[in-house]
């Protein structure tokens, strides 16, 4: 399974990841793990990566 956290903001929170950390932790694993904004692109050492919505074609 692929989780996808959508934000309109162009800068990067910590706090984007908060919604699929905790689903990884409490309802399943998942595979691949993205957040979606209006900033650059940005890979974290848990596999999240940030992405800009319009690089969104290339996750599927």
């Amino acid at each position: 399974m692929t989780g996808i956290e959508i934000k309109s903001s162009s800068t990067y929170h910590s706090t984007f990841k908060k919604g699929l950390l905790r689903f990884r932790e409490n309802v399943s694993p998942l595979a691949r793990s993205y957040i979606v904004y209006s900033g650059d692109r940005l890979t974290f050492s848990d596999g999240i990566e940030a992405v800009p919505y319009q690089q969104t074609g290339a996750l599927v």
